[in-house]
């Protein structure tokens, strides 16, 4: 089953290049988890917040982000 979400979400760049994305509920939920992150991880990656959309296919009964398509 293939779903686009369109929303926020919270990016994960390297090399300025987005390589993890992860849908959030909202701008508050995204940026309460980045500064998690950071508090438990460190800031030796760059997060980022902000709205886009991804393509999320179905693996073992939850979808999962497979794509992003459009980063706002």
């Amino acid at each position: 089953m293939l779903e686009i979400f369109k929303g926020f979400i919270l990016f994960l760049f390297v090399d300025g290049t987005p390589i993890e994305y992860t849908p959030k509920d909202s701008l508050s939920d995204c940026l309460k988890t980045k500064r998690e992150i950071a508090r438990n991880i460190g800031n030796n990656n760059r997060y980022s917040c902000g709205e886009g959309e991804i393509r999320m296919e179905e693996h073992n009964g939850k979808l999962q982000p497979v794509e992003l398509l459009e980063k706002k």
